[in-house]
């Protein structure tokens, strides 16, 4: 009978992806997504937000990668001072694909939160890949309130 290998891995999680979707916290902390929930739940995971759309059927969890990190490692939690650990500050607007990956969401998703009001448009909405765009403030207090504490 074989034993398992347990390999070290350098982890580095790209900036330009902030948020992961609970299903990628589950598989990186081999747990399942109610154990993730509990994690949440009682701050072994310390920064998570539900991006769900109105009216959405079943949450859309994204957790702070810093935060899956060090649970993995048995750090202590990072302490989250600023939103602009997750919103690049010195930009008014961001372009769908910056939140694509900003939020782990297609862009469908994104341009329904838009077109529920719950993240604005900046300026006149085009088709294609240079179409959307929506105001920093908007993601912002969107976070805001879809922080789950």
């Amino acid at each position: 009978m074989s034993c398992p290998l347990q390999l070290s891995l350098d982890l580095q999680l790209p900036v330009s992806r902030p948020l992961i979707p609970m299903e990628a916290a589950s598989v990186m902390l081999d747990a399942d997504s109610d154990q993730v929930a509990e994690m949440i739940d009682d701050g072994r995971i310390s920064m998570a937000w539900d991006i769900a759309s109105q009216g959405a059927t079943r949450r859309e969890i994204r957790i702070w990668r810093d935060s899956v990190v060090a649970q993995i490692s048995g750090e202590v939690q990072p302490d989250f001072q600023s939103i602009d650990r997750i919103v690049p500050d010195g930009t008014r607007e961001l372009r769908t694909r910056q939140l694509q990956h900003m939020l782990a969401a297609s862009q469908e998703h994104i341009a329904r939160l838009a077109k529920q009001g719950l993240l604005t448009a900046a300026g006149r909405v085009r088709r294609g890949p240079r179409g959307l765009r929506i105001t920093r403030d908007s993601l912002i207090k969107f976070l805001q309130s879809r922080r789950i504490i």
